[in-house]
Formats: structure tokens, C-alpha cells, sequence
């Protein structure tokens, strides 16, 4: 089905009187995915997520749940309302279950919208405002901005039912929309009239930021026909306007730079030519020095007057060593200078190539990275000369700038936490309260690695190996080498072994316990472990090419006594899995794709909306956190050394890769919402970092 209309989006986003240039966190507008539900093909869905209550959140707590809606409407079936309710209903959920159970409570208001054709369906919980312009009247919803009780109703969070309010309206070609926070109701109906009368949406946006005081939020939208040509938008912190900002301050710092080198190159070659002219004056001085002492013990003045300049054996000498003492000065300095002039034929190289980058049109995306690439090429073999250099410095990290905001990376500082012994291989990491527990591949030991509360800092002298290693022996079982581990209800750290041996570490003294798993002899390859319920049904992820599946053992009487029961099948080659505490499994494969199951049954997914060139085509490992500030995903990708977020059905949000390349050998992750930090590891090393800077 064809679009009847698209659409034209702009913000404004006033905080403290001032505007802010930046997309207000919780907007969204998003058009079907490829794999949207029957009958939602053609739907364009809005959505605004506003503060509300005492506790502020942060910023990614109104992203997430605005990316949670749109996945849920665009998985739904039936109707556009009631697409709308399911939304409505699953955030509601997330939060009243959240503030039941936690002293933290979060609220938030919520409009959402869908155009279909020319019908948009608009719903609204709690505070805030839509404001309609069409068929030369202006229209609200709700219809009374001057009744307090209309605008301001229950948010969500607070209780167990949302309270849902519908309009819908018909549009058409030039129809414009508002989006907006409760201040809105403060302006003048007939001023929100002429504003909205303004050539342009970009005017509207201007004739609004004029009339904010303190604070406003608005997201405008202008309908318009789909052959339409209008300007290609760029998200914010993503426009070729910023990144060609970026390369004409590179040019600036360039010529700077080369100013700046060209005075020194003066100093230099002056201080150089003094230096020369000086040693020769002091060799000529010397020597005249030695032919008045010779000429004093073995020469008569009258004798020298008969004599010629050349005839005088010290002037003699003075002829032909001169030239020698000036020679053998230059190379002397040539050879001190010649690593130099290598250097420095290789910067001149560097700085070519980078000027040849900086001359690629913005607009032509693989071009500039792939003239960039050659810079930072250039650059590698410059530091096989010299390493550290401040020039070479700088001009990595422009290359690096502008390289990311056209990939869409973004590049985090870390923190390494803690390191192991040399040749350690860490390929598994858990979080249970300030405890990390890593698995070590090499010696196939697990670690107790303690945080102070913050979670920034190692306790280095309560660090410890487990008594849950390869060779050990546990209630009368020799271990093998550990697969995999996880953390129960109690906080214990869980592992399984190559033997189907099931160890369990107490999380406040090393004392261990081992079970044997019945019918381990009948899995193919077990990759990964999980424990979910309050009952600690404990799952196996078995990976065989074509037919993988998940095993399932139930606990009784504090053990696992029976055999296995498959709760999905027919996987083919995964290679990690996790389970939502709904208990919903999400799979990945090595392919690069991942999965969805309830009861055994395909709920839909897809790894969707990545950037260009960063489309999945293989998973190291992934991470979910169902936390309400969150509702994502981690997939770890070690070939590209990047960490990529997704939302609950695979939507990207974001790609992390380290400031100092650090995540070349990463192999598994864990994340804290609670302390907005991603713990990694990769090599022998533990590596934290902020997931939204502070």
C-alpha cells in the first residue's frame, strides 16, 4: 500500500528560557519497518514521551520508552486503536510493575499518533497537548486548554489501568500538527493560529521559540504528498552541515599547523646556518691560533714577510681543513637528522592524504570514509617511525570525528577495571549486585572481581578465584572445563561444565556445591546458560548447525532431578541467547540475525534500521536488559570491535566503540542501568564505560 502522505518534521525544545538545539528526548516518528505487522505497511507512527512526577529520569528513559512504543505498534495486529492501546497498556505495565517494587518510582505522560492514509488517529495518557491545523480552523485535543482536569490527567505508572483518550482527525496536503508539552495551554489560542498560518515549518518553529518563557516541547509536523520534493533531512548530531563544519575546522588547525611550522622550519634553518657559521669561525680562529704559536717558536718576522699566504704550512693547512671541519659538521648533522627527514616525508604524505579527504563533498558518505581510511593508513605506517607524535595525534582524531558521525558511532572513554595474569583470555562476564564474575578461558577459573559501590573501582585485595575451576573436585565430581555461568535468584554465581556438571558458587563465602545433570551425554554443543523464574528453571542453549535447540530443567527439592524438556527447536547455529522476565527468549545466530520465542512459538524479530556498512552479518555474543529505564539489547560484534544497542525487537539505537581501540578481543558484556555503566571484557582485561555520558 502507497503512502497518501508524508511527512515533514521539526522541534523546539526551550529548557530555562533557552533553546535547545537537539531533539527532545521520548519524540519519535517512525514509518513501518520491512517487517511490520499485516495491515501497518503504509502506517507512519508519532509518538511524544514527557516527564512526570518527582522523579526525574534520564533522557534515555523517555528515548527507550519511545522506540518501546513503536515496537509495539508496529508488532500488533488489528486496528489502529487498538494498536495504540497495546502500547499504552505495555509501558504502563513496565512502570506500575517497576514502582510496585521499587522505591524509585517513574511516571511519564505519552502521545501517540498514527497516519494512515489520510485518517491520523491520535491517543493521549496524562499531560499533554495536540494541536491540529486543517481546513483553515485549529483544532485541540483535548478541545478546552483553559480546563486544568482535561489536559492534566493520570500519567502512566500510577495506576493499574491507563487512562487512554482517542480523537481522530482527517488531513491532507499542508494539514499541520503539534505535539506538545501542557505549556502550550498557555498561549493564546489565536497566537497558536497565526504561528501555525506561517509560509513554512520552519517559521512556525521560530514564531513558537519567540513566544516560549521558561519552558516548552514541541515536535510540528506538515503533511505533504509523497511526490513532494523537499530537502533531505539528517538526524540531529548527524548533519552534513556539522560534519562539514568539522572538516573547515580541520582546515583551520591546518594552516595553523602549517603556519606555525613554517616559523619553526625559519628558527631552525637560521639557528642551523648560525650554528655552521659560527664552528667555522671558531675552526678559523683555532687555527690562526696555532699558526701564531708556530710562528712564534719557529719563525722570524722577516722571514714571514718574504713568504706567501699559501707558502705558510699552518695557512696550508688552514686551506684544506676549513672545508673538511664544515664537511664533516654537515654530516654530522645530516646523520642526526636523518630518521627525521623520514618522518617527516611520511607526515608530508599524511598531511596529502588529508587534504585530499577534506576536499570529498560531504554528501558523498563511502567516498569520504574511504579517502579517510587511506589517512588513517598513512598514518599507521608514520608511527612505526615515531610513535606519540602530537601532529599525527591530532589529525587521527579529526579523521576519527568525522569517520564516526558519518558511521553513527559513538566512541566511549573506558575504564579498565582489572587485569588478569599475562595470556588470560576472559570470555564470559556476570553482574550480581557490586560483584563481577568473569570467566577465564585459558586456565578455566571464574573470578570473583568486587566493585566499590559506585562501580568504577576494583576492591584489587578481595579479588579472587572461585573453587569453581577446571580439575577441581566438588561433591565427588571432577570438573572439566567451564562453558559457561549465571546468576540465580540468591545472587550465586551458576556454572556448567564440559562434563554436564553443575556447579553452584555462594555469592558470600567460596563454598561450592556440584550436581549432575541427567541425559548431558545426549547434548551436541552447549554454548550458553541462563536461569529464569521464581522456581529457577535452568536453561541450556545446545548450538548444532540446522537443529539447535534449548533444553529446560525444572528444580525440585533444591536440585534438578529429571531430564531435560526442549522448550525451542530448530535453531540453526546459535550462538547466544537471553530470557525476559515476561519470559520471552531472545536467540542469536552466527549469521548474523536473531529471534524471538514464547512458548516455543516465532514472535518476530529483526536486527533493523542499522547505518549503512553496519548491517549484522555475524554476533559474538548479546545482552539483555529488561530494566524500565532501558527495555534493550547488546550485541557484541568482535570483528568490527563495536557493541551495538537495539531496542526490544531489534530496532538500532546506537553503536559503542572505544576511544583507544581497546575492544579489538571483546567477547562478552554485562550492563548496570542503575549505574549507567557496560562492563566488557576483552583480552585479560575488565573495561567499563558510561552508556549515555554524564
Amino acid at each position: 500500500m502507497p503512502f497518501v502522505l508524508e511527512s515533514l518534521v521539526g522541534y523546539l525544545y526551550v529548557v530555562g528560557g533557552r533553546s535547545i538545539s537537539t531533539v527532545p528526548p521520548g519524540t519519535l516518528v517512525e514509518v513501518a519497518p520491512r517487517k511490520a505487522a499485516r495491515g501497518r505497511e503504509a502506517d507512519t507512527f508519532f509518538t511524544m514521551v514527557l516527564p512526570s512526577g518527582e522523579m526525574n529520569a534520564p533522557s534515555t528513559f523517555y528515548e527507550n520508552l519511545a522506540q518501546l512504543g513503536a515496537e509495539r505498534y508496529f508488532e500488533s495486529t488489528g486496528s489502529v486503536t487498538s494498536g495504540l492501546r497495546e502500547v499504552f497498556h505495555t509501558i504502563n505495565k513496565n512502570l506500575f510493575d517497576h514502582n510496585a517494587n521499587n522505591k524509585n518510582g517513574y511516571e511519564a505522560n505519552m502521545i501517540c499518533a498514527v497516519l494512515r492514509g489520510n485518517d491520523l488517529i491520535i491517543g493521549r495518557v496524562g499531560a499533554g497537548v495536540v494541536v491540529l491545523r486543517e481546513m483553515n480552523k485549529t483544532l485541540t485535543f483535548p478541545e478546552d486548554l483553559s480546563n486544568d482536569d482535561a489536559i492534566y490527567t493520570m500519567p502512566l505508572g500510577v495506576q493499574s489501568e491507563p487512562n487512554i483518550r482517542m480523537r481522530q482527525y482527517r488531513v491532507d496536503e499542508a494539514s499541520r500538527v503539534l505535539f506538545c508539552d501542557a505549556q502550550i495551554a498557555d498561549f493564546d489560542l489565536d497566537q497558536i493560529s497565526n504561528v501555525l498560518l506561517s509560509t513554512d515549518l520552519s517559521l512556525v518553529l521560530v514564531g513558537f521559540k519567540e513566544m516560549a518563557r521558561l519552558q516548552l516541547t514541541m515536535m510540528a509536523v506538515e503533511f505533504v504528498k509523497p511526490e513532494q520534493p523537499v530537502p533531505e533531512t539528517v538526524p540531529i548530531g548527524e548533519s552534513t552541515a556539522q560534519i562539514a563544519e568539522a572538516a573547515r575546522e580541520v582546515k583551520r588547525s591546518t594552516r595553523d599547523e602549517r603556519r606555525k611550522e613554517r616559523q619553526l622550519s625559519t628558527k631552525v634553518t637560521k639557528a642551523t646556518q648560525n650554528g655552521l657559521s659560527s664552528t667555522a669561525q671558531g675552526a678559523a680562529k683555532g687555527l690562526i691560533l696555532t699558526n701564531k704559536v708556530l710562528e712564534r717558536f719557529f719563525g722570524t718576522k722577516e722571514e714571514d714577510e718574504q713568504k706567501t699566504f699559501l707558502s705558510s704550512p699552518v695557512s696550508t693547512g688552514l686551506v684544506i681543513l676549513l672545508p673538511v671541519a664544515v664537511v664533516i659538521v654537515m654530516v654530522v648533522l645530516w646523520l642526526s637528522g636523518m630518521g627525521r627527514s623520514q618522518f617527516e616525508q611520511c607526515l608530508t604524505e599524511v598531511r596529502s592524504r588529508r587534504d585530499v579527504a577534506l576536499q570529498v563533498p560531504t554528501n558523498e558518505v563511502q567516498t569520504t570514509l574511504n579517502a579517510w581510511d587511506l589517512v588513517l593508513a598513512q598514518i599507521s605506517e608514520c608511527e612505526e617511525i615515531r610513535v606519540g607524535d602530537p601532529t599525527i595525534n591530532t589529525i587521527r582524531a579529526d579523521g576519527l570525528g568525522i569517520i564516526d558521525a558519518l558511521n553513527r558511532i559513538d566512541r566511549r572513554e573506558t575504564i579498565p577495571l582489572h587485569v588478569l595474569f599475562s595470556g588470560a583470555r576472559i570470555v564470559e562476564i556476570e553482574l550480581s549486585g557490586t560483584d563481577l564474575y568473569v570467566l577465564e578461558e585459558t586456565s578455566s577459573v571464574v573470578y570473583r572481581v568486587p566493585l566499590t559501590p559506585d562501580g568504577r573501582e576494583v576492591i584489587v585485595r578481595s579479588v579472587q578465584p572461585l573453587d569453581m575451576a577446571s580439575g577441581l573436585n566438588i561433591d565427588g565430581y571432577t570438573i572439566g572445563d567451564i562453558i559457561d555461568i549465571t546468576i540465580n535468584n540468591n545472587g550465586d554465581v551458576v556454572g556448567l561444565d564440559s562434563n554436564g556438571v553443575m556447579i553452584t558458587c555462594s555469592s558470600r563465602f567460596n563454598e561450592c556445591e556440584a550436581q549432575q545433570l541427567l541425559a548431558s551425554e545426549e547434548w551436541a554443543n552447549p554454548v550458553a546458560i541462563e536461569i529464569w523464574g521464581d522456581d529457577e528453571r535452568f536453561y541450556i542453549l545446545d548450538s548444532i548447525i540446522g537443529s539447535g535447540r534449548i533444553l529446560r530443567y525444572d528444580k525440585s527439592g533444591g536440585i534438578y532431578p529429571n531430564t531435560p524438556i526442549t522448550s525451542v527447536d530448530a535453531l540453526d547455529a546459535p550462538v547466544d541467547f537471553a530470557i525476559e522476565e515476561t519470559g520471552t527468549f531472545y536467540v542469536a545466530f552466527s549469521n548474523g540475525t536473531g529471534q524471538r520465542y514464547r512458548s516455543g512459538e516465532i514472535l518476530g524479530f529483526n536486527f533493523d534500521a542499522f547505518p549503512a556498512g553496519q548491517e549484522l552479518d555475524t554476533i559474538t555474543s548479546m545482552y539483555f536488559d529488561d530494566s524500565p529505564t532501558c527495555q534493550c539489547m547488546f550485541v557484541v560484534h568482535q570483528g568490527r570491535a563495536t557493541i551495538y544497542e537495539t531496542g526490544a525487537v531489534g530496532f538500532w539505537i546506537r553503536s559503542f566503540q572505544s576511544l583507544n581501540q581497546e575492544f579489538n578481543l571483546i567477547e562478552d558484556i554485562v550492563a548496570s542501568a542503575e549505574l549507567n555503566l557496560i562492563y566488557v571484557v576483552s583480552g585479560n582485561t575488565i573495561f567499563a564505560f558510561e552508556r549515555i555520558p554524564t
